[in-house]
């Protein structure tokens, strides 16, 4: 049976738990419950998730249903294209069975999926036909990285109909796709089927940072007085980890302190960059830290933040949005980032800090020293920041999406 039109069935699905993701579908949990809706939710963590509404949200705790969900086994068959394009069909596979047995164990036929990741949905070859077959529910979600909308390939001319990663988004059941980067919308707003688009904005946990988290009082006492340059959350190689730690090395006698805080992710690397990597944590410089343990989002990692006079953002060929900037703008924090696209867009605007050529050692050292010293001359709006990447403007962005 059909929901009222005024009281609509919402279902979140979400398969990962890790990083930022956690963050974006409590936040995005919490709104919809405000705004009235019934709320399913799929995820991984059913039972974290469902302490966090009970404790959160105690008010709303019967508007919501929480289900476990797992990722899809992975196939292993063919070459890399052909098992991607495999299990984007499995995952809608898998949750169109998931979505056929909650209507049969609620009795609500819901009035949109929401998925929090539609990247792993969308894929070239797939017809928007044989799709709508095994998935035939009204869907949304929020796509995170479409940069071919941000750089041209060399393909781009031939990217067309199924060969174009986008051409699911003109579904006739699709209603609505959502994204975090300004830059793009026009581009996506042009494409032939899509019938809306809405910006999101890419919100924080902003919790108070936790004061007895052991690593940030260790990173208090070993700085001894110097600036603090953190790389925080998953230590990848795209995140510009090699730079940094080249920077650390050939610039010893600045007055700078440099943390490595999250776990490190060893894809991408050489074994000689791995080696090299391994032997720093192994035997830390003075002017170095390194914690290679996750951190979660909220109190412990923002217990790290605080401590940071700047953060280092200067991501490799990244060209969306981060909300590394929603951290630095909420804890009043300096951010490097790489020069083009959307964050350094967003960081020339409101003033947040400096943008340099990723890979750069020297422009970056000198973007640090700037920032760290107070010379830059900077006047930042963090508050302006704040206000485009707040809770509020999630409810309005949802209401546009559900609407």
């Amino acid at each position: 049976m059909k929901s009222k039109r005024n009281n609509p069935t919402i279902v979140l699905v979400e398969f990962y738990s890790d990083g930022h993701f956690p963050t974006y579908l409590k936040a995005f949990a919490k709104v919809l419950l405000q705004m009235g809706h019934n709320l399913i939710v799929l995820c991984p963590e059913a039972v974290g998730l469902n302490e966090w509404i009970n404790r959160n949200c105690p008010a709303y705790s019967g508007k919501i249903k929480i289900y476990p969900i797992s990722k899809p086994r992975l196939s292993d068959f063919g070459t890399v294209k052909i098992r991607s394009i495999i299990n984007s069909v499995r995952r809608w596979e898998i949750t169109a069975e998931m979505i056929r047995d909650l209507i049969k164990d609620t009795g609500r036929q819901p009035d949109l999926i929401f998925f929090d990741y539609v990247d792993d949905f969308l894929n070239i070859l797939v017809p928007c036909s044989f799709i709508d077959r095994i998935f035939p529910y009204p869907w949304s979600g929020l796509y995170f990285h479409p940069s071919h909308l941000r750089i041209k390939s060399g393909y781009s001319l031939i990217q067309k109909g199924l060969l174009e990663r986008d051409h699911l988004l003109s579904s006739k059941y699709c209603r609505s796709i959502a994204v975090l980067d300004e830059g793009i919308i026009a581009h996506l707003r042009n494409k032939p089927g899509v019938r809306k688009v809405s910006l999101f904005p890419d919100i924080s946990d902003n919790t108070m940072p936790d004061e007895n988290y052991g690593p940030a009082a260790e990173i208090r006492l070993k700085a001894n007085g110097r600036k603090i340059v953190g790389m925080l959350g998953s230590l990848q190689k795209r995140k510009g980890i090699l730079t940094l730690l080249e920077l650390s090395q050939r610039y010893k006698d600045a007055n700078l302190f440099y943390i490595f805080c999250g776990n490190l992710d060893e894809t991408g690397f050489t074994p000689g960059e791995l080696r090299h990597i391994n032997n720093l944590i192994g035997a830390p410089p003075d002017n170095c830290f390194f914690h290679n343990s996750y951190i979660p989002d909220g109190a412990m990692f923002n217990a790290v933040v605080v401590l940071c006079d700047v953060l280092f953002a200067v991501y490799e060929n990244f060209y969306h949005s981060s909300n590394i900037l929603t951290k630095a703008a909420n804890f009043r924090k300096w951010v490097v980032v790489g020069k083009g696209y959307c964050m350094a867009e967003r960081v020339k605007k409101f003033r947040l800090g400096l943008s340099v050529d990723a890979g750069d050692v020297a422009a970056c050292f000198e973007a640090l020293r700037d920032l760290s010293g107070g010379a830059s001359g900077l006047q930042p709006d963090y508050t302006g920041y704040m206000e485009l990447h707040s809770e509020s403007r999630l409810r309005e962005a949802f209401a546009a999406v559900v609407g």
